[in-house]
């Protein structure tokens, strides 16, 4: 079907920043989990095509100092609100509905 011709996201994603620390996604079919900036996360994974989305997402809990809060902050904030994923060679694109760019993530492995 139309599912199986979309490339394939599998494997670890690093947001493409200038950030110490900088937010991952580890997608495993429609599962996906990676470090947020202070917390480990986790999600659904809903994918269409171009239609991207997370659902369910969770963190643990730990509390860090105001930068990588920060960062955790506006990376769950674009999981929240990303509605399709662009791949652009090595490079994933998460964007709303509206086509605006979220953020950027290069493929690690």
């Amino acid at each position: 079907g139309a599912y199986s011709s979309a490339p394939s996201l599998d494997g670890e994603w690093r947001e493409a920043t200038r950030a110490l620390n900088p937010p991952t996604i580890t997608f495993e079919g429609n599962r996906a989990s990676g470090f947020a900036g202070c917390n480990r996360w986790f999600a659904q994974v809903t994918r269409d095509g171009d239609a991207l989305s997370f659902g369910g997402v969770g963190a643990t809990r730990m509390m860090c100092d105001a930068a990588p809060m920060e960062i955790e902050r506006r990376f769950v904030e674009a999981l929240a609100n990303t509605e399709m994923a662009r791949l652009d060679g090595d490079t994933l694109v998460l964007s709303d509905i509206a086509g605006a760019e979220l953020a950027r993530f290069l493929r690690v492995r």
